[in-house]
């Protein structure tokens, strides 16, 4: 991936942990996101340049073991793209104490290894999402 690329891709990245964070990470923008302090999916659809439309679904804050992710469909790149948040609240970082190992099963049944067991249980909680749009974009688990 190129740096151009890569650059496009992270304001995904950077942009769903919201109005607060990016405040804190560019200074000097301050001003274009402190209008939006209280409204992250604002904040994140002016950090990454999508229209109001292009967000299809967003929870911005976390639970334990609900991570905070915004859903937009990015046309200028002909892709849909779930952006993921990682740790910033104690309920992250619960999350990330539930570290015991989990089995993985492959496609077929078989054992592929073991996984951190509350990023799988975040991750199968991204899947379970009861919303429409979410249960259009992501097939539950077989």
């Amino acid at each position: 991936m190129e740096g151009e690329q890569l650059e496009y891709w992270l304001r995904y990245a950077v942009g769903v942990y919201g109005a607060a964070t990016l405040g804190l990470l560019h200074p000097s923008e301050l001003s274009r996101f402190s209008t939006l302090l209280l409204d992250d999916k604002a904040a994140f659809l002016a950090y990454t340049g999508l229209p109001p439309d292009a967000l299809l679904q967003a929870r911005m804050s976390s639970g334990v073991l609900r991570p905070a992710y915004a859903l937009a469909v990015d046309d200028r790149m002909r892709r849909v793209v779930l952006a993921v948040r990682g740790s910033l609240t104690p309920a992250d970082l619960f999350t990330d104490a539930v570290c015991v190992a989990r089995p993985v099963a492959g496609r077929g049944g078989g054992a592929l290894g073991s996984a951190h067991l509350g990023m799988t249980q975040a991750a199968e909680n991204l899947w379970a999402d009861p919303s429409p749009t979410a249960n259009r974009c992501w097939p539950a688990p077989r």
